[in-house]
This record gives structure tokens, sequence and C-alpha cells, in this order.
């Protein structure tokens, strides 16, 4: 996540919501897409991470979930 100070800004000037949303996008040195973040414009003003690329991800942990059948 420190690479997003690198991020390309994006604000969707389009849109009617205020303040605008926007995307920040973090490439690798290839151009590649790792991953982008979306800040919501709305009154809560979210902040997704979008697109992201579990490649590059260390996994801790994997999880199994039974579930019951339904009658």
């Amino acid at each position: 996540m420190l690479e997003a100070v690198n991020a390309e800004l994006e604000v969707r000037e389009t849109s009617r919501q205020t303040p605008k949303p926007g995307y920040g996008y973090v490439r690798d040195a290839g151009r590649n897409l790792k991953y982008a973040l979306y800040f919501d414009g709305g009154t809560e003003r979210k902040l997704q991470i979008k697109n992201l690329d579990k490649s590059l991800c260390i996994i801790h942990a994997r999880w199994k979930f039974e579930s019951a059948e339904l009658s």
C-alpha cells in the first residue's frame, strides 16, 4: 500500500456526485495494474481497493466452511 503515494490519479469529472469520485491506479514497472483505489465522492467518502492482483499477495491462511444440507 505504500506504493499508492505514486498512484496515477483520475477524477471522474462527469459524475454528479459532490465531491467528485476518483481512482488511483498503482502499476508495476511494466505498467501492469497492481490494484486500483476508488475514492467514493458521496457523503460517506468510502475508499475501496479494486482489481487487486492476488498473485502479489502473501496468503497467510485459508478456510473451508462446511454447510448443512437443507431439506
